[in-house]
């Protein structure tokens, strides 16, 4: 099941997934996707749940933004568990939300 949340723009701001446990007739916690919301842009942070702890671990971000005005920049990011904080994961891609890639043709 999924139970999400919204802010008073209506906004998702959290969205938790849960699975069925046959066994202790429990829906058991698997997913959180949390969502936060800038001026210039947004970001997703999933976490997944720790049966040990009984509490969301956090896993990876991904954070959208606006550049230019006709551009989004994506940073993926992945727990850093030593540093306890999240760390880039390779360089920040940028796409045209109007779809249009330019690209040079490569021949063999």
């Amino acid at each position: 099941k999924c139970i999400c949340s919204y802010d008073e723009e209506n906004r998702l701001l959290s969205k938790e997934v849960a699975k069925w446990d046959n066994v202790s007739k429990k829906w058991i916690p698997r997913n959180r996707y949390s969502y936060t919301y800038e001026d210039d842009g947004f970001t997703v942070e999933l976490s997944r749940w720790d049966l040990r702890k009984k509490e969301y671990q956090p896993i990876a971000k991904t954070a959208y933004q606006d550049e230019f005005g006709n551009y989004i920049v994506m940073t993926q990011y992945k727990w850093d568990k030593e540093k306890d904080t999240f760390s880039p994961i390779g360089d920040p891609f940028l796409m045209c939300p109007n779809n249009v890639f330019y690209a040079e043709t490569i021949k063999p």
